[in-house]
């Protein structure tokens, strides 16, 4: 009898936590991006977007703009989109497939 009340408890805590996002969205904090950036817009050929942390809309992404945790990156097919990552300096081409890509999944903020 314990079994059967356990298991929906069990699933309604695991989607109860899942928080509606999409696999490919990132956890971030609630405040405004204080930090140090955790990445730079290299390259922005066609139709790139970003939209920061904190806002709803995604506006046009520009060349030398900086980007923070919590920001995502969308990039219409046959776009091109280039983000160079502070930590490492690797560079990592966000695919082209219109999906909202957190620049966190990739680029990750320097260690202390």
């Amino acid at each position: 009898m314990k079994a059967q009340v356990s298991i929906p408890i069990i699933i309604g805590l695991i989607f109860g936590n899942l928080d509606g996002g999409i696999v490919l969205s990132q956890r971030t904090p609630t405040t405004q991006n204080t930090g140090q950036p955790i990445a730079q817009m290299i390259e922005s050929r066609g139709s790139v977007e970003v939209r920061k942390h904190g806002q709803s809309n995604y506006r046009t992404a520009r060349v030398g703009e900086t980007l923070f945790m919590g920001d995502l990156v969308r990039v219409a097919k046959g776009s091109r989109a280039v983000v160079r990552c502070t930590s490492n300096l690797t560079t990592w081409r966000v695919p082209d497939d219109g999906v909202a890509w957190g620049v966190a999944n990739t680029c990750s903020p320097r260690r202390r």
